[in-house]
């Protein structure tokens, strides 16, 4: 079982206090690439979050720069689709909007 840095579900699938939410009702998932879970933030998480049909997923860069890379889900497979590194409006699976802002990402980061 993997647990997300970061999960965005239908609110309607999450009451107060929930602990676990049905993956069905996921619609992003986002992972801080970290130094020592390398492969497992780029290619095992990914791959089992494709094979699980969760729409969306993110992975945030931190070497060389800050960066998020943005992932649609295509098939049984992400595809990249944006690679953000300032501010940037995102589409999330058709869903909706983010207003990304990597500067101030980087600032929570760094705490």
């Amino acid at each position: 079982m993997f647990i997300p840095d970061i999960a965005v579900a239908d609110r309607a699938a999450v009451s107060r206090g929930t602990l676990a939410v049905p993956l069905e009702a996921v619609l992003l998932l986002v992972e801080i690439v970290s130094p020592w879970n390398q492969s497992t933030d780029r290619i095992l998480k990914p791959a089992l979050y494709a094979q699980a049909k969760v729409p969306a997923f993110w992975r945030v860069e931190r070497e060389p720069e800050v960066r998020v890379v943005v992932h649609e889900l295509e098939a049984d497979t992400y595809r990249e689709v944006a690679t953000v590194t300032g501010k940037e409006s995102v589409q999330v699976a058709g869903e909706f909007t983010v207003d990304l802002d990597v500067a101030a990402l980087l600032g929570d980061l760094e705490r």
